[in-house]
C-alpha cells in the first residue's frame, strides 16, 4: 500500500491496477496501489457460487438447473444492490464467475461519489453476510469494463474461469434495467415502449419464480428477503451471533 501514485511507474502491477486484486498476492513482486479514495469498492469472496461448490462434491449429489442457478444470481445482485445503495448513487454492480483464489466470488460496487464508496467500506468492513465475514477494500478500477476478460465476452478465453480477468456472472436483463436504470438516462420517457418488461422487486420472488409488473412495484427498502442477510442497517453486527 503506498500514499500515492505515478501512471508511469513501472514496477506497478498491471493485473491489481485492472481488477483490484492479483493471482500472485504478497508474493508478487510489483507494487499493489491502494488509493485512500476511490469510487469503487470490492466485496471479496462474497458471493457462493453454487457452480464452485458442486464441483466439490461427488457427482449427482447436488444438480442445479440453469434457471435455478439464475434465479440465485438474481437473488444475490439484488440484495447487495438493497445494502450498498444506502450509501449514495451506484453507477454499476460486477459479479465474477472465476473460481481463481483472489476473484472466486467478488462483487464489485461502483458508486458515483467516492465519499459513498467510503462511507460502504467503513460500515460494511468486517461485518457478516451469510454467516461469513465480510472483508471490503477500495480499488482504482475505474469503471466497468476495465477489469472484464475481453476474451470471455467473445466466449473465446482459453484460461476459462483461472483467467487474472473477470469473468462476469450476469444478472437478468429486466433486473439489472431495474436497479441501474440505463434506459433512463437514454430515451426520455415519451419515446420508451409503452409495454414494460416483468421485472422483479425482492429476492425472495426471484428465488420462487413469482414475477410482478414495473407498474406494481413496491419500495425494494422494505423487503427482507429470507434466506438472505438484512439488508435493514440495524441487522449488521460485527459477530455472526
Amino acid at each position: 500500500m503506498i500514499d500515492s501514485k505515478d501512471d508511469k511507474e513501472p514496477g506497478m502491477c498491471s493485473i491489481f491496477e485492472k481488477t483490484g486484486c492479483c493471482p500472485k498476492g504478497d508474493r508478487c513482486n510489483k507494487v499493489h496501489f491502494i488509493p485512500a479514495m476511490a469510487r469503487t469498492v470490492i466485496f471479496h469472496h462474497i458471493f457462493p457460487n453454487p457452480d464452485f461448490f458442486i464441483q466439490c462434491l461427488p457427482d449427482g449429489v447436488i444438480t442445479m438447473s440453469a434457471q435455478e442457478k439464475q434465479r440465485y444470481i438474481d437473488a444475490f445482485f439484488l440484495d447487495m444492490f438493497l445494502m450498498c445503495r444506502r450509501f449514495g448513487a451506484i453507477e454499476d454492480l460486477l459479479l465474477c464467475s472465476n473460481t481463481m483464489d483472489c476473484l472466486s466470488g467478488n462483487f464489485y460496487v461502483f458508486y458515483e461519489q467516492s465519499d459513498c464508496a467510503r462511507m460502504a467500506l467503513t460500515a460494511l468492513d468486517g461485518q457478516y453476510y451469510a454467516g461469513r465475514k465480510v472483508h471490503v477494500t477500495l480499488c482504482s478500477v475505474p469503471r466497468y469494463s476495465t477489469a472484464l476478460c475481453k476474451s470471455s465476452m467473445k466466449g473465446e478465453c482459453s484460461r476459462g474461469n483461472e483467467c487474472a480477468f473477470i469473468h462476469a456472472l450476469e444478472p437478468s436483463f429486466a433486473l439489472y434495467q431495474e436497479v441501474i436504470p440505463r434506459i433512463n438516462k437514454l430515451f426520455p420517457s415519451a419515446f420508451r415502449k409503452p409495454g414494460d418488461p416483468p421485472v422483479v422487486d425482492n429476492p425472495n420472488e426471484i428465488i420462487n419464480g413469482i414475477y410482478r409488473n414495473k407498474n406494481q412495484m413496491a419500495d425494494l427498502s422494505k423487503y427482507i428477503p429470507p434466506g438472505f442477510p438484512n439488508h435493514d442497517p440495524a441487522a449488521f453486527k460485527g459477530n455472526n451471533n
